[in-house]
């Protein structure tokens, strides 16, 4: 059972309570500033553009859907009720996303409409036909199967589920923006090549967020720094006290001596709950 915790965001107490004084509110439109400046931010042009192919997107899957649901022998009733949709994730979702960035998607459909029948061949094939589709290169056998495609343009990393959500604070966007940048410019973003991704920059910052839960970005990018520069590790990072799975599969433990949890982790808080920083290189622990 989670232990409550009226009154704060995480497992612990915030460290401080205190709001961005006047100077820390200069401070925050330099930093505003400076992540425009080093163009982090898109245009208005593009940020249509995104929304549009997202739509186009939507519409793909839910023809996409009646279709599969009627190779699969269902009436045309149970072929018209039948639906799916597009949910954002990522840098997107989080709207910490750069120019040219690609777009973390999950298609949700119902139960027959399986993925390995269906995703992988019926919607690849739509997708195969379609003019403004291209580089399309399905990746079934990864850890996370996912279907990878331009779409008028667009990258999209297309992840599917078929099973049967969150005002996200400026504050947080700002001040992962500017760790995302951080990190990329002195070459330690990629989790691809042992160094943290986009989701341990994501956590890392969240703890900070509830840390100090009135704080500017400004104060937070300074207090990033602070916290991490002090954090007793191999301690994992996690942003909630660890519960039972909805359906009673077991999580792991966190066990800094295991081989599934390096020296350097924070937590992915999905069933079953693991470590996101599973790659990190031990050149990259030793630098930490």
């Amino acid at each position: 059972m989670a232990k409550s915790n009226p009154g704060y965001l995480g497992v612990s107490e915030p460290i401080s309570l205190s709001g961005p004084t006047e100077k820390d509110v200069i401070q925050t439109a330099e930093v505003e500033k400076f992540l425009a400046d080093a163009g982090l931010y898109e245009s208005q042009e593009e940020a249509v553009s995104r929304e549009e192919v997202l739509g186009k997107l939507d519409q793909t899957v839910k023809a996409w859907i009646k279709k599969a649901t009627r190779l699969s022998g269902y009436g045309e009733q149970f072929v018209q009720e039948a639906n799916a949709k597009i949910f954002t994730f990522g840098s997107y979702r989080l709207g910490v996303h750069g120019p040219g960035a690609d777009i973390d998607t999950l298609c949700v459909g119902p139960r027959h409409a399986t993925r390995n029948d269906y995703f992988f061949r019926c919607l690849h094939d739509i997708l195969a036909e379609m003019p403004e589709v291209s580089e399309l290169h399905p990746v079934p056998d990864a850890h996370v199967p996912v279907l990878g495609f331009k779409l008028c343009g667009v990258s999209i990393d297309l992840l599917y589920a078929n099973l049967a959500h969150v005002v996200i604070p400026e504050s947080f966007r700002t001040t992962l923006r500017f760790m995302r940048y951080w990190g990329k410019r002195r070459g330690v973003y990629s989790n691809v090549i042992g160094f943290l991704g986009g989701i341990n920059w994501a956590i890392l910052v969240a703890r900070i967020c509830q840390l100090y839960p009135n704080a500017s970005p400004s104060m937070l990018i300074s207090r990033f720094f602070r916290v991490y520069s002090q954090w007793k590790w191999p301690n994992p990072v996690i942003l909630c006290h660890i519960e039972e799975g909805p359906l009673g599969l077991p999580n792991l433990p966190v066990d800094s001596r295991s081989a599934r949890y390096l020296l350097f982790q924070n937590d992915c808080l999905t069933f079953n709950r693991k470590s996101s920083a599973n790659k990190i290189n031990h050149a990259f622990k030793a630098d930490i």
